[in-house]
């Protein structure tokens, strides 16, 4: 329930075994909630027995949908579903091998018309625009062997490539470990792309000269860098270089006015801005503008201490309330036992 207590009507509570369709013994690569605004959608590879089946339409009752296009089963057992989104009534997944993006409408009926998008890498986020484009994001070098598409690439609502979109990562985003990738997409209520992941964004130009940024960017809605966020928004530092990133970003409407904020979960411990360094520990909230949200309970510490959570948050998503859900590999919350899921209120202390 909303409260964090155990839900016993729902099915997969009250088994004392595994689920035995679907994902048994295979964990899903990903979510999403189902046009229906009730049930939910989790893809990944089914296991034994089920190999074939990528995406799974789980009812409000936590049953199964049977009746959900034979729950997408696909011929290739090789291939995974990465990636699940949600747009209007429109359904799309990312598929490992020959399939690529797949688009399915509510009832789990695929678009046969929807061209192919091969990408040569793995496509980890999407994000729609208000002119009905789709933002995909990943760890892909190319889609459909086309230059200047790495790493982002904009869909336009006539299934073409945006060749206009200012997408050429191939020169900006590097990283240590030889993993570089957008983890996380995200459209601001202006318009404005904010892409997070574990890459260093160098050389990001400025009047004047460039700046250094890592981990996070925004971007104009054509695809350029919008450098005062950069400068504004500091540094996000991991205390590990080689591994480190932003997993997830989501967008917090202003209650009072027009604006929003930006919130961020992932393994960075500290900003380090206007010559000081700040102690978010892996969960932190900016303004549009990247300016630090002081108000944000994690942003007001200034050395190490137990507050925040003690390792990566690896997903969150906001309540209606506004108060916020994460997910992760960390143990504890501001000090209290909270292993792998907590919430927090809105201005980030833990939720009793």
């Amino acid at each position: 329930y909303s409260d964090g207590i155990l839900n016993s009507g729902f099915a997969s509570n009250t088994l004392t075994t595994p689920i035995t369709f679907g994902f048994i013994s295979v964990n899903p690569d990903a979510m999403a909630i189902h046009p229906d605004g009730e049930s939910a959608l989790v893809c990944g590879r089914g296991a034994s027995g089920y190999e074939g089946y990528k995406l799974l339409k789980v009812n409000s009752d936590g049953i199964f949908d049977t009746t959900f296009n034979n729950n997408a089963k696909f011929p290739n057992d090789s291939q995974v579903c990465y990636a699940v989104s949600v747009i209007g009534t429109d359904i799309y997944c990312y598929l490992g091998g020959s399939s690529g993006l797949v688009k399915f409408d509510q009832y789990g009926i695929q678009d046969t018309s929807f061209p192919s998008f091969q990408f040569n890498g793995a496509v980890k986020s999407f994000a729609h625009l208000s002119d009905g484009s789709i933002l995909a994001a990943g760890s892909f070098l190319n889609v459909n062997s086309l230059a200047n598409t790495s790493h982002l690439v904009k869909i336009k609502p006539d299934n073409t490539i945006d060749t206009t979109f200012a997408s050429n990562w191939g020169n900006l985003v590097t990283g240590n470990s030889g993993a570089e990738a957008i983890n996380s997409v995200a459209v601001g209520l202006d318009g404005s792309i904010f892409i997070g992941g574990l890459f260093d964004a160098i050389n990001v130009p400025v009047p004047g000269g460039s700046v250094s940024i890592n981990y996070i960017l925004k971007l104009n809605s054509n695809g350029t860098v919008n450098p005062d966020f950069s400068v504004n928004m500091g540094r996000l530092i991991s205390s590990d270089p080689y591994f480190g990133g932003v997993n997830q970003i989501k967008i917090i409407s202003d209650p009072v006015g027009s604006d929003y904020k930006v919130l961020l979960g992932g393994d960075f411990d500290r900003i380090f801005q206007s010559s000081r360094n700040i102690y978010p520990r892996y969960m932190t909230k900016v303004t549009s503008e990247g300016f630090i949200d002081s108000t944000f309970y994690l942003n007001q510490v200034t050395n190490q201490t137990s507050i925040g959570f003690d390792d990566q948050v690896n997903s969150l998503d906001i309540q209606d309330d506004g108060k916020i859900i994460a997910v992760g590999s960390y143990t504890s919350v501001n000090g209290e036992s909270r292993p792998k899921l907590a919430r927090l209120t809105s201005d980030g202390y833990y939720d009793q």
